[in-house]
């Protein structure tokens, strides 16, 4: 199963987008779940693009597509994740972004590989599946 990051969705919705992350999602479209905290940054992406067809484009996408995947909220499990990860974070000396860190947590505490653009970003979290699909 895989949880998809901010930046998967937005590749997805551009005009001329990844070819491969485009094929891969289709193909494990039954697969794919999407967290609370993703649906939280896609919809405030949206809301603050200027009117015109792009955000329409954007909001067709959302309630046609995203809004239809299994969703996953930010539980008491997650939080137990999420406070070890930022706990491990800060005594290493590799702060985590706190929206990345939640998100890691989502999928760690679902048994999840997290989809992400920005393996960077997320390699210092000990035990976190990662893929990257515009590789």
């Amino acid at each position: 199963m895989y949880l998809l990051d901010t930046n998967v969705f937005s590749e997805i919705t551009k005009p001329f987008p990844n070819k491969k992350v485009i094929e891969t999602y289709h193909y494990r479209l039954n697969q794919i779940y999407l967290a609370t905290t993703v649906w939280q940054e896609l919809s405030y992406g949206y809301q603050i693009l200027p009117e015109g067809r792009k955000k329409q484009d954007i909001q067709k996408f959302l309630t046609s597509q995203i809004v239809t995947l299994p969703h996953l909220n930010y539980t008491k499990a997650c939080a137990d994740v999420h406070a070890t990860i930022r706990a491990q974070a800060k005594s290493a000396g590799t702060p985590i972004a706190f929206v990345d860190s939640q998100i890691a947590a989502i999928a760690m505490a679902n048994d999840m590989v997290l989809v992400t653009r920005n393996i960077k970003d997320f390699a210092a979290i000990k035990g976190l599946k990662l893929a990257n699909w515009f590789e």
